[in-house]
């Protein structure tokens, strides 16, 4: 990402740009470009077709500067493909902001040769802290390492909802250091969080503090197929850390294998002390079980959701 900062930096363009994976990061660059150019030069297509891409990006621009055709999901680097666009050969600067691309067509081959590809990985746990950091440092406040990962842990990792949650919490907090504290009355916690704190009780024993948990989710407008849902992912993710650690692997291992970031593996490993594996497997079973009769109208759904989980935090399985 250095050389498209660079880019941006110096005004010096290629004159075709892909940016395709992590939503936030895609919408993030494409506003540093119309700024970069300019608003009244931007043109912007949300149901492209080949010929009104090849007309806006070969126009003449009455101000002498180039101009930027913003192309939203054209599915062209896909079964969409269209061969005429192989000739493009841009007077202005396009941006093709995909949801995915296929590398093996023609067209993806083609702008590569003559423009830049940009693929927007998930930012790691560390990126994060860091892009936290330096949002509290424009508004003049800190945020140490330790509370930016309760954060984190907190509110989720969707980008959208980080930035959103954040300034809240930078406008909430009067005093330079942000805590923990600041969060726990400000931020919004996220479903994952509120499931996370619900199985932390089922493996601490505790059915009235986890039926609390439940309550509230239900209160939140949460449906009950999605907790239980939600519920058994959690409970894959914790009995796949177990078994990843109990064969040696380091966190940061996990973490990659698993697809999700070191707090989470972390959170996982933490409760995973509270369960056998047997345990976990039955309780995956009942899961799939219980999911089958909901869906077909066999056991009512707010009630089996709160049987199943009580009789889990009981130790039943």
């Amino acid at each position: 990402m250095k050389d498209l900062k660079e880019d941006l930096k110096n005004k010096n363009f290629a004159s075709m740009y892909v940016f395709s994976g992590e939503p936030y990061l895609k919408r993030h660059y494409e506003l540093q470009f119309r700024k970069a150019i300019g608003e009244d030069l931007v043109d912007i297509l949300e149901e492209p077709t080949a010929a009104k891409v090849l007309e806006l990006a070969n126009a003449l621009s009455f101000f002498g500067s180039n101009r930027l055709i913003i192309v939203r999901n054209s599915g062209f680097f896909g079964k969409k493909s269209e061969e005429t666009l192989l000739n493009l050969n841009p007077s202005n600067i396009v941006i093709f902001i995909e949801e995915s691309i296929d590398k093996r067509t023609k067209f993806f081959k083609h702008v590569k040769s003559n423009g830049k590809i940009y693929e927007f990985e998930t930012l790691t746990e560390s990126d994060l802290i860091k892009w936290l950091t330096s949002l509290a440092k424009k508004r003049k406040k800190e945020v140490p390492s330790n509370v930016a990962r309760y954060f984190l842990q907190t509110v989720g990792t969707n980008m959208y909802t980080l930035e959103n949650e954040f300034e809240k919490l930078l406008s909430y907090t009067g005093e330079i250091f942000i805590t923990e504290q600041d969060i726990d009355e400000v931020c919004t916690k996220s479903v994952e969080a509120k499931i996370f704190a619900m199985l932390k009780a089922v493996g601490e024993k505790k059915p009235v503090i986890v039926l609390k948990e439940y309550e509230a989710l239900i209160i939140s407008k949460e449906e009950p197929l999605k907790i239980l849902s939600m519920a058994a992912r959690q409970i894959r993710l914790i009995l796949r850390a177990k078994a990843l650690s109990s064969s040696g692997f380091s966190n940061d291992i996990i973490a990659k294998k698993m697809g999700i970031l070191p707090f989470v593996v972390r959170e996982c490993l933490m409760q995973a002390k509270n369960f056998k594996y047997n345990s976990l497997i039955n309780a995956l079973n009942e899961c799939a079980t219980l999911d089958a009769n909901l869906k077909i109208g066999k056991v009512p759904m707010e009630l089996g959701v709160e049987i199943f989980l009580t009789k889990f935090a009981m130790g039943k399985f």
